[in-house]
């Protein structure tokens, strides 16, 4: 018996497969801003029952094809040190038929970062340096967990900044990891930092188009 564990980086992205009528009483665990939290999030759901992981939410794109609100499914995921972590083959075949009439997939190599990669240089290096596409916070800790424990992991991730965009460094510490947008802290870190609100309105349209991919994939669900 399937029985799916998902892991997510923030609470909002974890709302949207709750409020679907597909995975709502699935394991759902956000992780939070706490290192290693992932995996061990993930060994949790493996011991809880849970048989396949998947790593779902917003990723940043390194490809420079890739658009705002595309959906990726990675075949694998590679960190620092060049390890690299295969997602489940008959799953993501299956996934991936499950998705193409409805999205353009992308299954490119995903970069498992400890910290946040703010600018398009640092893109440009990672994007050389691992021949990945993606990059995200979670997706490396259930890897890791799943090939420990010999449990399928699979990951779903819909792009929330692209890798010609940089990122507002000052103005992201105004949103918590509830995805609570504390209005008066954003005012007062815009009114030092002026240069950051275009980068601030793109990252905010850009990831209403990430979230919007990611209601229509739990939506139409995974296809297991």
């Amino acid at each position: 018996m399937k029985r799916i564990g998902f892991i997510t980086g923030i609470e909002k992205e974890a709302i949207i497969l709750r409020k679907t009528h597909h995975y709502s009483k699935s394991k759902i665990s956000w992780v939070g801003n706490k290192q290693g939290n992932a995996y061990t999030q993930a060994n949790t759901l493996v011991k809880s029952g849970c048989n396949i992981l998947i790593s779902f939410g917003f990723a940043g794109a390194l490809d420079p094809q890739l658009s705002a609100g595309d959906l990726v499914t990675p075949k694998s995921v590679v960190d620092a040190e060049g390890n690299i972590f295969k997602t489940d083959d008959d799953l993501h075949r299956k996934i991936t038929s499950h998705f193409s009439n409805k999205f353009k997939l992308s299954s490119g190599r995903l970069f498992g970062s400890e910290t946040i990669i703010w600018n398009t240089d640092e893109k440009k290096r990672v994007f050389k340096m691992y021949s990945t596409a993606t990059v995200d916070m979670e997706s490396l800790g259930v890897a890791q967990a799943a090939h420990e424990s010999n449990c399928s992991f699979l990951i779903v991730r819909a792009i929330s900044d692209t890798a010609n965009q940089n990122l507002p460094v000052e103005s992201l510490k105004s949103i918590d990891l509830n995805s609570n947008i504390k209005i008066g802290y954003i005012l007062k870190d815009l009114a030092k930092n002026l240069n950051e609100l275009p980068s601030l309105l793109r990252l905010a349209q850009n990831s209403h188009k990430a979230q919007a991919c990611l209601r229509d994939v739990a939506r139409l669900g995974f296809g297991m």
